[in-house]
Protein backbone atom coordinates (compact mmCIF):
# COMPACT_ATOMS: atom_id res chain seq x y z
CA UNK A 1 0.00 0.00 0.00
CA UNK A 2 2.76 2.64 0.88
CA UNK A 3 4.33 1.50 -2.17
CA UNK A 4 1.48 2.32 -4.49
CA UNK A 5 0.71 5.82 -2.89
CA UNK A 6 4.43 7.15 -3.14
CA UNK A 7 3.34 6.21 -7.12
CA UNK A 8 0.19 8.54 -6.17
CA UNK A 9 2.46 10.91 -4.81
CA UNK A 10 5.13 11.33 -8.00
CA UNK A 11 2.62 11.24 -10.91
CA UNK A 12 1.04 14.37 -8.86
CA UNK A 13 3.63 16.24 -8.49
CA UNK A 14 5.10 15.62 -12.19
CA UNK A 15 1.48 17.04 -13.48
CA UNK A 16 1.27 19.64 -11.12
CA UNK A 17 4.76 20.81 -12.18
CA UNK A 18 4.09 20.70 -15.19
CA UNK A 19 0.96 22.87 -15.12
CA UNK A 20 3.13 25.50 -13.42
CA UNK A 21 5.71 24.85 -16.04
CA UNK A 22 2.64 25.83 -18.45
CA UNK A 23 1.08 28.81 -16.72
CA UNK A 24 4.71 30.75 -15.66
CA UNK A 25 3.82 34.30 -16.86
CA UNK A 26 0.48 33.74 -17.83
CA UNK A 27 -0.64 35.52 -14.81
CA UNK A 28 0.07 38.69 -16.80
CA UNK A 29 -2.33 40.07 -18.48
CA UNK A 30 -1.25 41.56 -22.38
CA UNK A 31 -1.48 45.44 -22.39
CA UNK A 32 -4.31 45.74 -24.25
CA UNK A 33 -6.00 43.21 -21.88
CA UNK A 34 -5.14 45.46 -18.22
CA UNK A 35 -7.80 47.52 -17.51
CA UNK A 36 -7.32 51.33 -16.87
CA UNK A 37 -7.07 52.07 -13.05
CA UNK A 38 -6.08 54.57 -11.23
CA UNK A 39 -2.98 54.11 -8.71
CA UNK A 40 -3.33 54.19 -5.39
CA UNK A 41 -0.19 55.45 -3.94
CA UNK A 42 0.68 53.50 -1.30
CA UNK A 43 0.74 49.97 -3.53
CA UNK A 44 2.39 51.63 -6.06
CA UNK A 45 5.37 51.59 -4.06
CA UNK A 46 4.61 47.83 -2.53
CA UNK A 47 6.19 45.05 -4.17
CA UNK A 48 4.26 42.24 -2.76
CA UNK A 49 1.69 42.79 -5.28
CA UNK A 50 3.75 42.61 -8.32
CA UNK A 51 2.92 39.50 -10.65
CA UNK A 52 6.30 38.01 -10.20
CA UNK A 53 5.75 38.13 -6.79
CA UNK A 54 2.29 36.12 -7.46
CA UNK A 55 3.88 33.70 -9.41
CA UNK A 56 6.78 32.75 -6.55
CA UNK A 57 4.03 32.39 -3.67
CA UNK A 58 2.28 30.01 -6.21
CA UNK A 59 5.22 27.79 -6.76
CA UNK A 60 6.23 28.01 -3.49
CA UNK A 61 2.77 26.84 -1.86
CA UNK A 62 2.83 24.35 -4.17
CA UNK A 63 6.34 22.94 -3.56
CA UNK A 64 5.04 22.78 0.23
CA UNK A 65 1.52 20.95 -0.70
CA UNK A 66 3.90 18.58 -2.19
CA UNK A 67 6.44 18.57 1.06
CA UNK A 68 8.97 19.74 -1.85
CA UNK A 69 12.06 21.97 -0.43
CA UNK A 70 13.68 24.76 -2.44
CA UNK A 71 16.33 23.49 -4.31
CA UNK A 72 17.73 26.77 -4.56
CA UNK A 73 20.32 29.13 -1.84
CA UNK A 74 21.04 25.83 -0.09
CA UNK A 75 23.90 27.09 1.97
CA UNK A 76 27.62 25.11 0.98
CA UNK A 77 29.68 24.83 4.50
CA UNK A 78 32.36 23.26 3.44
CA UNK A 79 34.16 22.11 -0.21
CA UNK A 80 35.82 18.64 -0.87
CA UNK A 81 36.49 17.96 -4.34
CA UNK A 82 33.48 17.27 -5.72
CA UNK A 83 31.62 17.11 -2.69
CA UNK A 84 29.81 20.02 -0.31
CA UNK A 85 28.55 19.95 3.16
CA UNK A 86 25.12 20.65 3.38
CA UNK A 87 23.68 20.72 6.90
CA UNK A 88 26.05 18.91 7.78
CA UNK A 89 26.72 16.10 5.38
CA UNK A 90 28.81 15.13 2.78
CA UNK A 91 27.01 15.27 -0.54
CA UNK A 92 28.24 15.22 -4.03
CA UNK A 93 27.88 18.06 -6.36
CA UNK A 94 26.30 17.78 -9.33
CA UNK A 95 25.84 21.35 -10.46
CA UNK A 96 29.70 22.67 -10.10
CA UNK A 97 31.28 23.54 -13.24
CA UNK A 98 34.60 22.75 -11.57
CA UNK A 99 35.22 19.56 -14.05
CA UNK A 100 38.88 19.18 -13.51
CA UNK A 101 38.96 19.78 -10.04
CA UNK A 102 41.43 22.67 -10.35
CA UNK A 103 39.63 25.21 -7.92
CA UNK A 104 41.69 24.18 -5.21
CA UNK A 105 44.52 23.16 -7.15
CA UNK A 106 47.55 24.40 -4.20
CA UNK A 107 49.20 25.60 -7.70
CA UNK A 108 46.17 27.48 -8.76
CA UNK A 109 45.43 28.69 -5.42
CA UNK A 110 49.28 29.88 -4.60
CA UNK A 111 49.08 32.14 -8.28
CA UNK A 112 45.63 33.50 -7.12
CA UNK A 113 47.39 35.10 -3.60
CA UNK A 114 50.60 36.03 -5.49
CA UNK A 115 48.39 38.41 -7.44
CA UNK A 116 46.23 39.64 -4.82
CA UNK A 117 49.54 40.70 -3.13
CA UNK A 118 51.01 42.36 -6.44
CA UNK A 119 47.79 44.00 -7.70
CA UNK A 120 44.96 43.62 -4.59
CA UNK A 121 41.61 41.94 -5.70
CA UNK A 122 40.67 44.17 -8.39
CA UNK A 123 41.74 45.73 -11.71
CA UNK A 124 39.78 49.01 -10.25
CA UNK A 125 38.51 49.77 -13.59
CA UNK A 126 36.76 48.04 -16.60
CA UNK A 127 39.32 46.65 -19.04
CA UNK A 128 38.66 48.94 -21.94
CA UNK A 129 39.02 52.34 -19.90
CA UNK A 130 41.81 51.10 -17.08
CA UNK A 131 41.91 47.84 -16.25
CA UNK A 132 44.03 46.60 -18.47
CA UNK A 133 46.75 44.44 -17.10
CA UNK A 134 49.31 42.62 -18.60
CA UNK A 135 48.53 39.24 -17.50
CA UNK A 136 45.52 39.99 -19.58
CA UNK A 137 47.23 39.63 -22.59
CA UNK A 138 49.79 36.99 -21.53
CA UNK A 139 46.21 34.78 -20.68
CA UNK A 140 45.05 35.30 -24.01
CA UNK A 141 48.01 34.62 -25.99
CA UNK A 142 48.73 31.28 -23.83
CA UNK A 143 44.98 30.58 -24.59
CA UNK A 144 45.16 30.96 -28.13
CA UNK A 145 48.40 28.69 -28.13
CA UNK A 146 46.57 25.87 -26.43
CA UNK A 147 43.25 25.96 -28.42
CA UNK A 148 44.87 26.30 -31.75
CA UNK A 149 43.55 29.88 -32.98
CA UNK A 150 44.28 32.99 -34.31
CA UNK A 151 43.84 35.18 -30.94
CA UNK A 152 41.35 34.91 -28.32
CA UNK A 153 39.75 37.49 -26.08
CA UNK A 154 38.69 37.08 -22.55
CA UNK A 155 35.53 38.81 -20.40
CA UNK A 156 33.99 38.88 -17.18
CA UNK A 157 31.77 35.44 -17.11
CA UNK A 158 30.85 33.14 -19.46
CA UNK A 159 27.07 34.54 -20.01
CA UNK A 160 28.30 37.74 -20.40
CA UNK A 161 30.52 36.56 -23.53
CA UNK A 162 27.98 34.87 -25.47
CA UNK A 163 25.37 37.84 -24.98
CA UNK A 164 28.29 40.10 -26.40
CA UNK A 165 29.59 38.33 -28.97
CA UNK A 166 26.22 37.94 -30.66
CA UNK A 167 25.00 41.24 -29.94
CA UNK A 168 27.79 42.55 -31.70
CA UNK A 169 28.23 40.38 -34.63
CA UNK A 170 24.87 40.50 -35.54
CA UNK A 171 21.96 42.67 -35.72
CA UNK A 172 18.63 43.73 -38.23
CA UNK A 173 18.84 41.86 -40.99
CA UNK A 174 20.66 38.66 -40.28
CA UNK A 175 19.82 35.23 -38.92
CA UNK A 176 20.71 32.89 -36.32
CA UNK A 177 20.19 29.69 -36.20
CA UNK A 178 20.51 27.90 -32.46
CA UNK A 179 20.17 25.03 -31.33
CA UNK A 180 17.31 24.03 -29.69
CA UNK A 181 19.45 22.80 -26.50
CA UNK A 182 21.62 25.70 -26.72
CA UNK A 183 22.08 27.87 -23.00
CA UNK A 184 20.19 30.39 -21.92
CA UNK A 185 22.81 33.05 -22.78
CA UNK A 186 22.97 32.48 -26.03
CA UNK A 187 19.26 32.83 -26.67
CA UNK A 188 19.86 36.48 -24.48
CA UNK A 189 22.12 37.11 -26.74
CA UNK A 190 20.38 36.62 -29.76
CA UNK A 191 17.37 39.20 -28.02
CA UNK A 192 19.84 41.77 -27.53
CA UNK A 193 21.05 41.34 -31.14
CA UNK A 194 17.70 42.22 -32.98
CA UNK A 195 18.48 39.18 -35.63
CA UNK A 196 15.73 37.42 -36.90
CA UNK A 197 16.05 33.51 -35.82
CA UNK A 198 15.07 29.81 -36.09
CA UNK A 199 15.69 27.39 -32.91
CA UNK A 200 16.46 24.11 -34.71
CA UNK A 201 15.63 20.00 -33.56
CA UNK A 202 18.27 19.42 -30.79
CA UNK A 203 21.90 18.45 -33.30
CA UNK A 204 19.68 18.54 -36.23
CA UNK A 205 22.15 19.47 -39.10
CA UNK A 206 19.91 18.09 -41.89
CA UNK A 207 17.38 20.76 -41.12
CA UNK A 208 19.67 23.17 -40.60
CA UNK A 209 21.01 22.80 -44.54
CA UNK A 210 17.10 22.39 -45.69
CA UNK A 211 16.43 25.45 -43.72
CA UNK A 212 19.50 27.35 -45.43
CA UNK A 213 18.96 25.80 -49.08
CA UNK A 214 15.56 27.25 -48.80
CA UNK A 215 16.16 30.81 -46.74
CA UNK A 216 19.57 31.57 -46.51
CA UNK A 217 19.88 34.14 -49.14
CA UNK A 218 17.23 36.36 -47.84
CA UNK A 219 19.65 37.26 -45.11
CA UNK A 220 23.04 39.35 -44.86
CA UNK A 221 24.96 37.41 -42.31
CA UNK A 222 24.04 33.85 -41.07
CA UNK A 223 25.28 32.29 -37.54
CA UNK A 224 24.39 29.10 -36.56
CA UNK A 225 25.11 28.65 -32.92
CA UNK A 226 25.72 24.95 -31.55
CA UNK A 227 27.69 23.49 -28.07
CA UNK A 228 30.78 21.51 -28.14
CA UNK A 229 29.33 19.03 -25.61
CA UNK A 230 25.47 19.72 -23.89
CA UNK A 231 25.85 19.40 -20.20
CA UNK A 232 22.32 18.70 -19.53
CA UNK A 233 22.41 15.54 -21.70
CA UNK A 234 26.27 14.74 -22.44
CA UNK A 235 25.96 14.79 -26.07
CA UNK A 236 28.10 16.34 -29.03
CA UNK A 237 27.51 18.02 -32.34
CA UNK A 238 28.58 16.34 -35.18
CA UNK A 239 31.03 18.88 -35.60
CA UNK A 240 32.69 18.18 -38.93
CA UNK A 241 29.02 18.29 -40.38
CA UNK A 242 28.16 21.71 -39.05
CA UNK A 243 31.85 23.15 -40.35
CA UNK A 244 30.50 21.16 -44.09
CA UNK A 245 26.59 22.79 -43.76
CA UNK A 246 28.00 26.41 -42.91
CA UNK A 247 31.17 26.78 -45.80
CA UNK A 248 28.80 25.54 -48.26
CA UNK A 249 26.20 27.90 -47.12
CA UNK A 250 28.67 30.90 -46.62
CA UNK A 251 27.32 31.12 -42.58
CA UNK A 252 29.40 31.85 -39.82
CA UNK A 253 29.60 28.83 -36.47
CA UNK A 254 29.69 29.57 -32.86
CA UNK A 255 30.47 27.02 -30.83
CA UNK A 256 29.98 27.44 -27.42
CA UNK A 257 33.10 24.98 -25.87
CA UNK A 258 31.72 26.05 -21.90
CA UNK A 259 31.63 22.08 -20.85
CA UNK A 260 33.84 20.66 -23.56
CA UNK A 261 37.45 23.19 -23.26
CA UNK A 262 39.33 20.39 -20.72
CA UNK A 263 36.89 17.47 -20.65
CA UNK A 264 36.93 16.59 -24.22
CA UNK A 265 40.31 15.69 -26.91
CA UNK A 266 43.13 13.51 -25.80
CA UNK A 267 44.85 16.88 -24.52
CA UNK A 268 41.48 18.43 -23.11
CA UNK A 269 41.60 21.17 -26.31
CA UNK A 270 37.63 20.72 -26.72
CA UNK A 271 35.63 19.38 -29.35
CA UNK A 272 37.64 20.75 -32.29
CA UNK A 273 40.44 17.51 -31.11
CA UNK A 274 37.96 15.39 -30.60
CA UNK A 275 36.12 15.63 -33.98
CA UNK A 276 39.63 16.41 -35.41
CA UNK A 277 38.59 19.57 -36.64
CA UNK A 278 40.60 22.57 -37.09
CA UNK A 279 39.61 25.03 -35.22
CA UNK A 280 40.42 27.54 -37.60
CA UNK A 281 37.45 26.50 -39.62
CA UNK A 282 35.34 27.98 -36.99
CA UNK A 283 34.69 31.58 -36.77
CA UNK A 284 33.87 31.60 -32.76
CA UNK A 285 34.81 29.48 -30.12
CA UNK A 286 33.70 30.02 -26.65
CA UNK A 287 34.99 28.55 -23.70
CA UNK A 288 35.02 29.13 -19.89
Amino acid sequence: MPQKDDTSNATQRVKLLGSLRKSYGSSRPKLEDRPARKKDRASSFDFSRHAAYSEVRIARAAAETLSLASPFFRVSEGVRGTEVMISGRWVTNFASYDYLSLNQSSAVCQAVKDDVDDWGVSATASRLVGGERKGHADLEKRLADFVGTESTLTMVSGHATNLAVIRTLLGAGDLILVDALAHNSIYEGIRASGASHVTFPHNDYDWVDQYLTTNGARYENTLIAVEGLYSMDGDTPDLPKFVEIKQRHEAWLMVDEAHSLGVLGANGKGICEESGVDPRQIEVIMGT
